[in-house]
């Protein structure tokens, strides 16, 4: 802890101590005014993997995010399996999964097909949101480490997260890869015109096609098809919540740390974006720091690499509609924007040196 804690840190990472300290702030007022569900652990899953990485990295002087992604690479790729499996063979996972679970006992009661859909392939990470969010950011991050993977699990990666991503039914999978891919190709503008053309005549062409395919496939019919997307709103409405959220939120102090569970009595039981959620629940001081910390990253990118930029702004969309950042596996993604800090502090002090 010493270690990774001196003075000099502590300054390059002041924004993240500024978000903890707060943070911290809105813990004692929840816990002195007796709101909130289980204020210390929710207090705990934000700051933990800050703290961690923090620690970490500052603790080993040569730490690379390339060579953890690499070293942890198979892992992932075995949870976006588990995933595939329990979306077609078992959503139990041949029993893995606890049959006291709440979802089991609801799915009991549903034909496979229901089951199947209700899940989407969700119950290794915990939701569709963090599931889709997972196979999309650990696609982007394989194809900007790819370098370090060995090629035929690279592969394999590759296609079990794009498999995974589908089957979530996560309209973010699909934004978030779409938009990687467009900024990639923005960059090298290396397109000639032939290719600019039939790329505009593919897309046209499929256009024409995407209703008679998403009508074939339903996972694509809850994406795409824009009278399945108004269904949902319908159903269950983000813009509600995010109304609700601005609309009875206590701006200075929030609503106290764990306001929002899948089992709260209030009239919100999903904020459907981290940023939100941190409003809600710890007011618009805390709000305010974690955007800071979020232009911290940005700007410490922007030294970096140009796909490192375009990622971390892959990675704030996720958290701007998705609160899926709050999941322990979000833990793999806070580190590598903490690690935007961490290299680019790293190159200052190597050109001082050097000098």
């Amino acid at each position: 802890l010493l270690k990774g804690f001196d003075g000099e840190s502590l300054f390059r990472l002041k924004s993240l101590i500024l978000y903890i300290f707060l943070l911290l702030c809105s813990l004692i007022f929840t816990v002195f005014n007796s709101s909130g569900n289980n204020p210390l652990i929710s207090f705990g899953i934000y700051v933990m993997p800050i703290v961690f990485w923090m620690i970490f990295m500052n603790a080993h002087d040569d730490f690379s995010y390339a060579i953890f992604f690499r070293d942890i690479y198979l892992i992932l790729v075995f949870v976006a399996f588990l995933g595939i499996i329990q979306y077609f063979l078992s959503p139990t996972l041949f029993g893995l999964i606890p049959i006291e679970s709440r979802a089991i006992e609801w799915a009991s009661r549903t034909t496979f097909e229901q089951y199947a859909l209700f899940f989407r392939a969700s119950s290794t990470l915990g939701s569709p949101q963090v599931f889709g969010m997972f196979c999309s950011l650990c696609l982007i991050l394989s194809l900007r480490f790819s370098k370090n993977i060995n090629i035929y699990i690279f592969y394999l990666g590759i296609l079990l997260f794009f498999v995974g991503g589908i089957l979530s039914g996560n309209k973010a999978f699909f934004l978030s890869i779409a938009i990687y891919f467009s900024a990639l190709i923005f960059q090298r503008r290396t397109l000639s015109r032939l290719t600019i053309a039939l790329l505009l005549f593919l897309i046209f062409y499929f256009s024409g096609l995407l209703q008679i395919i998403t009508d074939s496939i339903p996972i694509l019919e809850r994406v795409f098809s824009i009278a399945e997307i108004l269904e949902q709103e319908n159903e269950d409405s983000r813009i509600s919540k995010y109304l609700y959220i601005l609309q009875n939120t206590n701006p200075f102090f929030g609503n106290g740390l764990g306001s929002i569970t899948n089992q709260s009595v209030l009239d919100l039981t999903a904020a459907e974006s981290y940023y939100l959620k941190i409003y809600f629940e710890a007011g618009a001081f805390v709000f305010l720091a974690l955007l800071i910390v979020c232009l911290n990253f940005f700007f410490s990118a922007m030294f970096n690499k140009f796909s490192d930029v375009i990622i971390c702004l892959i990675f704030f969309l996720n958290m701007m509609i998705v609160h899926a950042f709050e999941s322990p596996v979000a833990i793999i993604f806070w580190g590598y924007l903490i690690y935007q800090i961490y290299l680019h502090q790293r190159k200052i002090y190597l050109e001082k040196n050097v000098k």
